[in-house]
This record gives C-alpha cells, sequence and structure tokens, in this order.
C-alpha cells in the first residue's frame, strides 16, 4: 500500500468550513423541527382535546423571554395590571405566540411590541413591528399557508413578507379557542397582528 507523505494526500479540511458546514445543519434541523410541529397541531382538529385555564400574560412572557433571547430585535412587553384569563390548549396557544413574534421579528427594524389586554369579554395581543408593512394585495390571503408579498424584482427582498406555515397555524389555533386573528398597518410604519380570543370572567376561573 503506497504511503501517503505530506501534500500528497489532498488538503485537509478547513475546520472553519466544517464548523459553518455543521451549523448549517443544526439550523435546518431546527427549522425542520419547527415545521413538523406545526403540521403536528395543524392536523390535530380533535375536537375533544382537553382545555385547562391559562394566563394568557405569562403565556406572553414565556414567548417574549424565548424569541428576544435569540434575536437581536428588541422586544418588549406591555403587560396589564391583572392576569388575563382564556380556556385552550397551552401548546397551542404557546406555538401561536410564539409564530407571531417569529414573524414580527424577522420583519421588524429594530423593535417589536407585544401588548396583552382585555376588553369585557375578550382577550387582546397585539404584536407590532417597525418593519416595512403589509401589502395590501397580501391582506385577504395572508392567513394561507406559504403566502408571499409578490416579488417584481424591483422591490429589496427585505421588503417582501413571507409567512410561511406559522401564520395559517395561527389562524387555525385561534379558530379552535373562538377567537380569530387579523392584521392592519400600524400607526407609523410596520404592522399589527391581532389575537384575539374569549376571555374569562372571575366567576369562570
Amino acid at each position: 500500500m503506497p504511503s501517503c507523505t505530506a501534500g500528497t494526500c489532498g488538503t485537509a479540511p478547513n475546520p472553519g468550513v466544517l464548523t459553518a458546514e455543521a451549523d448549517g445543519v443544526v439550523t435546518d434541523a431546527g427549522h425542520l423541527t419547527d415545521i413538523l410541529e406545526d403540521l403536528l397541531l395543524a392536523a390535530d382538529a380533535r375536537a375533544g382535546s382537553p382545555t385547562v385555564v391559562i394566563d394568557l400574560v405569562e403565556l406572553a412572557q414565556q414567548a417574549v423571554a424565548a424569541v428576544a433571547a435569540e434575536r437581536a430585535v428588541t422586544v418588549t412587553l406591555r403587560p396589564p395590571q391583572r392576569a388575563v384569563r382564556v380556556r385552550g390548549t397551552r401548546g397551542g396557544l404557546r406555538r401561536a405566540l410564539t409564530a407571531l413574534l417569529d414573524n414580527a421579528v424577522r420583519h421588524a427594524d429594530t423593535t417589536v411590541t407585544v401588548t396583552v389586554e382585555q376588553s369585557d369579554s375578550r382577550a387582546v395581543v397585539d404584536v407590532t413591528d417597525d418593519g416595512p408593512g403589509i401589502d395590501p394585495a397580501i391582506l385577504p390571503r395572508m392567513f394561507e399557508r406559504f403566502a408571499s408579498s409578490a416579488d417584481d424584482g424591483i422591490q429589496a427582498p427585505r421588503q417582501r413578507r413571507r409567512y410561511g406555515l406559522g401564520l395559517a397555524l395561527v389562524s387555525e389555533i385561534a379558530a379552535r379557542h373562538g377567537g380569530t386573528i387579523t392584521a392592519h398597518p400600524a400607526s407609523g410604519g410596520g404592522a399589527v397582528l391581532r389575537l384575539t380570543l374569549p376571555a374569562l370572567g372571575d366567576s369562570e376561573v
């Protein structure tokens, strides 16, 4: 068997390149895991799924903490003075809030603000970003799976809002909980996504 001397067995892989490739594999695996979780939630349409009383403020705090720890964008929560309680599935509502935050952070320039409040019998979560806003043409279908604003070849890639499976899943989760998800332009630019759910009164907790 021929011996292998310096320079005759090929160039050794660059450690930096290997590290970057490994990081890419890990990132892709994480994305695939998120997609799989979304598909499983979207497929779970069982009306009899167990529900519990959930403090929406606490759930929003957890979602904001998880997203803010991973992103450069500033994410701020504006909670009310009291708990806002709803009845639902904790996993589904947590995923809905996370999807709203992920969407906002992805499109924000610098800031995302989350506001939780209760108005009469409705619990409302507003997720506001200071990004490029929403193309009016996509509003009627932005909660469909994999919707995307039009790319005319002139618009900068950062200005195209892509919605993937996330917002469609939020819409489905909201509907299962008797709620809605809507979107409108934010004052001064950007976008507001609003999740509205039936709130529990004190006598129902």
